[in-house]
């Protein structure tokens, strides 16, 4: 093994011969001295050991000494005592040291490995750093020295030791480490994986810091300017009673960065008094309690995730603010909490000061059906108006407190701002509620100043079944005494409760003695309103048996009258509909309106004579859509429905002027239903319809080219529901309505004498007919309440149009009709048909 000394700054190094020859050994009782000025340079596999009954230190590099060492192993086996270390390299007074790979190793206690101090400066390049003494430190900056680690592994094994000291003004460690903290603590305090202390700082990256016993903390910080931070690390305490990260004062910065405590993640509950300021950056992650103690502690996440209860436990503040951050936990008295854009899910009831909601902050207690919870503050800030609280509700007739089920948030001082409420209902299926103060279910309560804007449901109503529940604020003296759950007594509060709304047939709310809220106007008849959607369900069927009837009338139309061969036609189809509903607005009877679109393709199967009888059967496939608008106080929706079906034709023509037509066609519909608040409520129902018409008439020449049809139909139409629940829970079970029509009246059609040569024959026609229908199954189970839908009534249909057919074996057609309802209830509609055919 080989020593070099060589001058350094033009002063000579002392005893250079007698450090050579000392070097070449394997172990050294007096260890390694470089001197002021001078400079040591070790080579690879050297290795220096002291050992003994007295203090020893390894290394010493005096004021501006230099020492270097690669892949040198160094070892101190001997103690220290109450008036001194052992050391393992002491660098002090402006000096530098350097080692790269190789390891360091002491064994008793009271021991450092490595100590620099005094503006002094130390580099430490992949070396394993071994402390097994009780009592000890593995690396110590000190009053102004600075210390550079790159991936240097940290082992300590000794009770009562630490790993990492940085301490006094100007003292740094920085770099990447690995730290794992194996030794035991004999009291809380005593042992732990960094300290910095008295204005010092410590900067990792990329590092780990594991502290594995109980009572030994990974992280201390002590002193008003004393500073920690890391990022992409991993802080873990893993012992019980253990703390990630604790202190009195100064500051912890940690970007991307996990801690993790099994006693907890945070704290200020030591002795000593002071602020201790922790900033959670971007992306990093907290696990674990935090707990403040006589020292304030004031927590600043930023894209960041907190998981544990927050405590205050001693005489200090507790301050967090969570900005696009997320918090799992309880709050314990904390001082003041401020969340803005970020999200804090409850665990459990909860206290704290002020709350202050900014952006679209978000506050959500347990999900489940767990017990419900209540979180009391004492002022709640809601800036900006898109903050937004979630609670958990039984939805049903509520009344006195024993008898409400909920998540509650109560204000024992005053509110500033709009707070939406959004309310989920976890059980109960929907009631009416007592009108006034006493009824419904207490959602929020507030001792101080507030108004009837403090506090909006979400979507400006709750839907618990069928039904629509809204908030109604009591004003002090409005408010029931005996439901109080804020500070102090009697009715001086604002009481904010989810109650059943009652409306009348001008969508004015009512109680349920039908009188309204300004008591001057007359009672009228009133019902529990509706959820806004379920009017589309309750008109859906009728909707869809109307387009049913429209299609399968265009399939089987015989505006292309051809006795000759096979023909493929093209239609096309829409119009407009009003129904009327005779239930009355106390039976949840609604009028709608309807629009129908459509197309047809298809032709002719086979065409051929049987005797005096011409004989066609033709298949086509039709793609529309329908949509339905209820006329309804309790909300505005639309429900639309996207159809394609498929239909067989059948038509059988007389010679004697008899014809007989037969059709079937199946349809598949996609419905979905919205409302413009809620959006898509419902988008994922199919149905199924089947429609079957029979007909015949009778073709009789009248004088003036006029031939009279009078005639008779019969039309059958099912839809098939599925069982589908909406997204605000209400489930639909429609079942099976089945729908029947019959049909009697005539058709004049007037043929115009052609002498053109592309036209071959025109002709025009008039239609009448009566029609009466009869329904079966018209009803709507919804989340188990059922609901009639209404029935088709009688009307009058009329229609009129033209055809003309070219030379060229080409036919158009066109023609306009009119339903006009008869009595009180049905439809009455406008449509047009366009069509095209092509003879083979």
């Amino acid at each position: 093994m080989v020593v070099h000394c060589y001058r350094r700054r033009a002063v000579a190094a002392a005893l250079c011969g007698v450090f050579a020859a000392s070097a070449s050994a394997t172990e050294f009782p007096y260890g390694i001295l470089v001197e002021k000025g001078t400079a040591l340079t070790l080579e690879p596999g050297d290795r220096i050991s002291v050992s003994g009954l007295a203090t020893g230190r390894v290394v010493t590099v005096e004021s501006r000494g230099s020492f270097d060492a690669t892949d040198v192993s160094i070892e101190n086996r001997t103690s220290g005592n109450p008036a001194g270390y052992a050391y393992g390299v002491l660098a002090f007074d402006g000096s530098e040291a350097s080692m790269s790979a190789g390891s360091l190793i002491t064994r008793g206690d009271r021991s450092v490995g490595v100590q620099v101090q005094g503006a002094s400066r130390a580099v430490f390049a992949g070396v394993q750093f071994t402390t097994l003494g009780a009592n000890s430190i593995g690396i110590t900056a000190r009053s102004g020295a600075a210390i550079l680690m790159n991936r240097a592994h940290l082992s300590i094994d000794g009770r009562d030791s630490t790993a990492l000291v940085a301490q006094g003004t100007d003292a740094a460690i920085v770099g990447l480490a690995d730290i794992e903290h194996r030794g035991a603590a004999s009291a809380p305090g005593r042992a732990q994986a960094i300290a910095v202390r008295d204005g010092a700082r410590i900067s990792l990256s990329d590092s780990s810091v594991i502290a594995r016993h109980a009572n030994v903390g990974a992280v201390v910080i002590d002193g008003e300017a004393s500073g920690f931070s890391t990022s992409r690390s991993h802080i873990v305490a893993e012992g019980e009673h253990a703390w990630a990260l604790s202190g009195t004062s100064g500051r912890a910065i940690l970007t991307a960065a996990e801690l993790r405590g099994n006693g907890g993640a945070i704290t200020t509950r030591v002795p000593g008094a002071g602020t201790l300021q922790v900033d959670l950056l971007g992306g990093s992650r907290s696990v674990g309690d935090i707990v403040g103690g006589d020292a304030s502690l004031v927590l600043n996440a930023e894209d960041s995730e907190l998981r544990g209860d927050l405590h205050r436990a001693g005489t200090g503040s507790l301050d967090v603010s969570l900005a696009r951050s997320r918090w799992l936990g309880r709050a314990r008295g904390a001082s003041a909490l401020t969340i803005d854009d970020g999200h804090w899910s409850l665990t459990g009831d909860s206290v704290l000061g002020r709350l202050t909601l900014a952006g679209s902050a978000r506050v959500s207690f347990p999900e489940g059906t767990g017990a419900f919870s209540t979180l009391r503050v004492s002022h709640l800030d809601s800036q900006g108006g898109d903050a937004a609280i979630r609670l958990r509700t039984r939805l049903d007739a509520g009344g006195a407190l024993s008898r409400q089920g909920t998540d509650r948030l109560l204000i024992d001082g005053n509110v500033d701002g709009t707070t939406r409420l959004e309310v989920a209902a976890v059980e109960g299926g929907g009631a009416g509620t007592a009108p006034g103060s006493s009824g419904g279910i207490s959602l929020v309560q507030v001792n101080g100043s507030a108004s009837d804007t403090s506090f909006r449901l979400a979507g400006d109503y709750v839907v618990a079944g069928p039904w629509r529940y809204g908030l109604n604020a009591y004003g002090p003296g409005e408010s029931d005494a005996s439901q109080r759950l804020v500070a102090e007594n009697g009715s001086g509060f604002w009481d904010y409760r989810l109650q059943s709304t009652r409306i009348d047939s001008q969508g004015r709310w009512r109680d349920v003695l039908g009188r309204a809220a300004d008591s001057t106007s007359p009672a009228m008849p009133a019902r529990d309103a509706l959820a806004p959607q379920v009017p589309s369900y309750l008109v859906l069927a009728g909707a869809l048996f109307g387009y049913g009837r429209v299609a399968i009338d265009a399939a089987g139309a015989d505006t292309f009258a051809n006795d000759g061969g096979p023909t493929f036609r093209a239609r096309s189809f829409g119009g407009n509909a009003s129904y009327r509903n005779s239930l009355g607005f106390t039976r949840f009877g609604f009028d709608s309106i309807r629009r129908d679109r459509g197309l047809q393709v298809g032709g002719d199967l086979a065409s051929f004579d049987a005797g005096t009888w011409h004989m066609r059967s033709g298949v086509s496939a039709s793609l529309g859509s329908t949509q339905v608008t209820p006329r309804a106080v309790d909300g505005a929706s639309d429900a639309r429905a996207q159809g394609r079906g498929l239909a067989i034709t059948h038509t059988s023509s007389g010679d004697d002027g008899w014809r007989i037509g037969a059709a079937y066609a199946f349809t598949h519909y996609r419905v979905a239903v919205r409302t413009p608040r809620r959006g898509e409520t419902l988008a994922r129902l199919r149905v199924n319809s089947s429609d079957a018409s029979l007909s015949a008439g009778f073709r009789w020449a009248a004088p003036r080219n006029v031939v009279v049809e009078p005639g008779i139909s019969v039309l059958w139409q099912r839809l098939r529901f599925g069982k589908v629940t909406d997204r605000d829970g209400i489930i639909l079970q429609p079942g099976r309505p089945e729908r029947m029509t019959a049909r009697v009246g005539a058709r004049a059609t007037r043929l115009f004498p052609v002498q053109g040569q592309r036209v071959s024959a025109w002709s025009a026609f008039l239609d009448g007919r009566i029609e009466a229908t009869r329904d079966t199954g018209a009803a709507l189970a919804l989340s188990g309440v059922r609901f009639a839908t209404g029935h088709g009534g009688r009307a009058l249909h009329v229609a009129a149009g033209t055809t003309l057919a070219f030379r060229r074996a080409i036919t158009l057609s066109g023609d306009i009709n009119r339903q006009v309802r008869i009595g009180g209830r049905g439809d009455s509609s406008f449509g047009v048909r366009l069509g095209a055919a092509i003879a083979f």
